[in-house]
């Protein structure tokens, strides 16, 4: 498919669609329990993921090894520079360790 094609971005969101699949449905992977109900671990808009982890050192590991699966059968591949770990709801001060 030629880049510009207008089918590109509806094909891109379909596959998208199937690596949040992947996450959502992995007990594995810990995600936010928001205060009124229900749980979230990903989060997709345009081209960026946002993932929401409860526990990073445990669910970010098989959230790389899931990525790693979906960039090996779809041919895609992850941009380390363009990836970024927010920490919310940390103290200040407080330090993260997390192995990704």
């Amino acid at each position: 498919m030629r880049q510009g094609c207008s089918l590109s971005p509806l094909l891109f969101a379909l596959a998208m669609e199937l690596l949040a699949k992947l996450i959502r449905e992995d007990p594995l992977v810990e995600g936010w329990s928001w205060p009124i109900g229900g749980v979230d671990r990903i989060a997709l808009y345009a081209d960026d993921v946002l993932l929401f982890l409860a526990k990073p050192a445990s669910s970010g590991p098989r959230v790389m090894h899931l990525l790693e699966l979906f960039a090996e059968a779809s041919g895609r591949m992850l941009n380390p520079g363009k990836i970024a770990l927010d920490p919310g709801g940390v103290a200040s001060g407080a330090k993260m360790a997390v192995a990704l």
